[in-house]
């Protein structure tokens, strides 16, 4: 990522400041170079009575406000050593270019017996 790029992120997030448009700028910027195969931002906004505002409450509650600095319940959270408790049948399923490496997808489906993983071209 650029330094300016990253300095600029760094910055807002020290600030506490997740909804300036200059941090938006910024994120937009990573996301389309590294994340995105579509326009990004998107030009349409896809929504369902609300439902895309809940997605955001529940992303800020489980990760946090700031993409690269977690600081939500899920900070800490991690259940690898349990995997090999599941009985029932998992599938694995993951995107080719998704923000999930393929190699962590599979170190996990080695962890449950009863599992397959299936990468989404």
């Amino acid at each position: 990522m650029p330094n300016a790029i990253r300095d600029t992120i760094q910055k807002y997030e020290n600030l506490n400041d997740y909804t300036s448009p200059v941090y938006s700028a910024a994120l937009n910027s990573y996301y389309s170079k590294h994340l995105a195969l579509i326009q990004w931002p998107p030009t349409d906004t896809v929504t369902c009575n609300g439902v895309s505002d809940l997605n955001s409450q529940v992303l800020t509650y489980m990760w946090g406000p700031a993409e690269f600095n977690g600081s939500g319940t899920l900070t800490n959270f991690d259940r690898t050593s349990r995997l090999h408790e599941v009985k029932q049948p998992v599938l694995f399923i993951a995107g080719r270019e998704d923000v999930v490496r393929a190699e962590t997808i599979y170190k996990f489906q080695k962890l449950v017996k009863r599992s397959e993983v299936v990468i989404v071209d």
